[in-house]
């Protein structure tokens, strides 16, 4: 069975939470930012300036069809009366997710990857949770502190840990904005039994991660172009091919 993660391999201590049960709710969320834009009177100046340019015949032949394209989207703008839009920078990725622990799933018929590994309590699971909250260090950051102790030095080391998500797909640096823990059971001698847990994370795009999702997302998309009728679906899409097929019902 595969497993789900929050993990901190670095940390010192390392920090490996497992999801004892599928999450309820796992959310993801990014945005772009767009700005409006002005730009100066229409025309075919775009066309225009690649059909003379000191360039080769051939490198005209591909440009000027492109530069003619590009000229035709600026008319929308002006027939529409709006402002294009201009991309200034991404929103950060974010990630919400709900799940449960409960320390009284155990014993036979249970499936040991949902089974509690503790022994009846989920304290170990909620200072795992908790621990990505607060300042630790790194193996690099403690040598720093080793070498260099001061208070400046401390501040900067003496961050909370980074917080990977590994689930369905997933593997991203995090950090952890928000834990919410709603303990919803105690034991008679008032330890926490179950405990429904939310946690907010944000993308730390200064890690490894994203280079690695860029590749994987590459990959799975060039499986998308071996489903059935992919061919006509991207005749589809062409520009302007879908209002030809509908004025002329084809």
């Amino acid at each position: 069975m595969a497993r789900g993660y929050l993990a901190s391999w670095l940390n010192v201590p390392p920090l490996v939470f497992r999801f004892q049960f599928n999450p309820d709710l796992l959310q993801e969320k990014k945005g772009y930012k767009y700005e409006e834009a002005d730009f100066g009177c229409w025309g075919f100046d775009l066309t225009s300036a690649a059909a003379t340019a000191n360039t080769s015949i051939l490198t005209k032949l591909v440009a000027t069809p492109m530069a003619a394209y590009d000229d035709l989207k600026e008319l929308g703008p002006r027939i529409t009366r709006t402002k294009p839009l201009q991309a200034t920078g991404g929103e950060q990725r974010t990630f919400a997710l709900d799940f449960q622990l409960d320390s009284r799933v155990s014993g036979e018929g249970i499936m040991a990857e949902t089974a509690n590994p503790y022994g009846g309590t989920i304290e170990p699971d909620l200072a795992l949770l908790r621990s990505f909250m607060y300042p630790s260090l790194d193996p690099i950051g403690l040598v720093k502190l080793i070498a260099d102790w001061t208070e400046s030095k401390a501040n900067e080391v003496l961050i909370p840990p980074t917080c990977t998500l590994i689930y369905g797909g997933l593997n991203v640096d995090c950090v952890m904005e928000s834990l919410n823990i709603k303990i919803t059971r105690f034991n008679p001698d008032n330890t926490p039994q179950r405990a429904e847990i939310s946690v907010s994370l944000k993308q730390q795009t200064k890690s490894i991660s994203p280079i690695l999702e860029t590749v994987s997302r590459i990959v799975d998309v060039a499986k998308s172009y071996g489903r059935e009728g992919w061919g006509e679906d991207y005749l589809n899409v062409i520009p302007g091919v879908a209002t030809v097929r509908h004025i002329f019902e084809i």
